[in-house]
């Protein structure tokens, strides 16, 4: 009975020690559904500043994916979702709405596709433009990282480039 005691003993603490799962964030969740095309909301996430970093990690990915939500009061279809594109859409909606989420703030603007500021008929971005883009977001938060979220969100990581959201 002693054998059996130690037995049962060591093996259930092999399963809880094996059991140990890391925990996901809410944020690395919405990523990896974002990836795989899995992310079905009707709109984005009520995300904060401090997810950003997070978010810009994987925001230089652009590989196409298949789906991803829109803004229902678009008529205009993005032509190709791209993980980066959508990740960046969801930074820019923290930068305009965080705080401020409600019924009419559930986007950053018609459709997660960037394009040439003034050309709203340009095709979609290449990836060296995207690459651009990303880096615009990522000096954006990083020069101002250490400042109160509130005194550097008005300013648009695309104000002086020749970009803008669709």
């Amino acid at each position: 009975m002693k054998t059996l005691l130690v037995q049962l003993f060591l093996i259930s603490t092999f399963i809880s020690c094996s059991g140990e799962v890391e925990q996901k964030s809410a944020v690395e969740i919405y990523i990896q559904q974002v990836k795989e095309s899995k992310y079905i909301a009707d709109t984005l996430p009520e995300f904060s500043p401090n997810d950003i970093p997070v978010i810009l990690n994987s925001a230089n990915d652009f590989t196409v994916i298949s789906k991803f939500p829109v803004n229902p009061l678009s008529s205009y279809g993005p032509t190709k979702f791209t993980v980066g594109e959508c990740l960046l859409w969801t930074v820019e909606n923290i930068r305009l709405h965080y705080g401020n989420y409600s019924g009419s703030n559930y986007f950053p603007s018609f459709v997660p596709e960037l394009h040439i500021k003034n050309d709203v008929n340009s095709n979609s971005l290449n990836n060296s433009q995207l690459i651009e883009v990303y880096n615009l977001y990522f000096n954006w938060w990083y020069d101002n990282k250490g400042k109160d979220f509130s005194s550097f969100r008005e300013k648009s990581p695309l104000s002086n480039s020749s970009y803008s959201w669709k």
